[in-house]
Formats: structure tokens, sequence, C-alpha cells
């Protein structure tokens, strides 16, 4: 293969992963076991200490699948927060 074809594949297709579709239907369930979304009321800072938690969840689950302590800690959090809020966590289930 020559360079220029190969220059053109790396522009059109620079990472060789496919692309991963997610299902609506597992995204939803997911939502609901860890409680999200969070409320609207909620203020940038505890978004923000709900995104830390979420990728330190996502990366424990990366390194041992079992591990599920990351993922309890964004649910008891957002849980928490709603309570707060007094919004319902199922929003409409």
């Amino acid at each position: 293969m020559n360079i220029k074809r190969r220059l053109q594949n790396l522009e059109c297709r620079p990472f060789r992963r496919p692309v991963v579709k997610t299902d609506p239907v597992k995204d939803r369930e997911l939502q609901r076991k860890l409680n999200l979304p969070l409320p609207t009321e909620t203020t940038p800072t505890e978004r923000a200490h709900a995104l830390e938690l979420f990728r330190s969840a996502r990366d424990r689950i990366r390194i041992d699948f079992g591990d599920t302590g990351g993922c309890d800690a964004v649910r008891d959090y957002a849980l928490s927060l709603h309570t707060k809020y007094g919004t319902d966590p199922t929003w409409g289930d």
C-alpha cells in the first residue's frame, strides 16, 4: 500500500476500534439503578462531586469488573441529593 493511501486511511479512520452503539433500554436501566439524572436544583459543586464519584466508579470497574463499590457510592450520593431536594429518583416510572 502506498503512503498516500495509508495517510488517507489514517485521516478517515484514526482509530481502528468500532464505534459502540448504545442500547437505550440498558442505558435507562443503568440510570434507574444509579438514581440518575441528578435533580435540576443541584449546585455546580454537587454536580462536580457526582462526576468525580462516577469517574472513580468507572475506573474501579475497569480494574475489577466485580467491584461495585464505586457504583454504590454514586447511587447513595445521588439518592441523598434526591432526598435533599425532595425529587423522585425514579422520574416517572
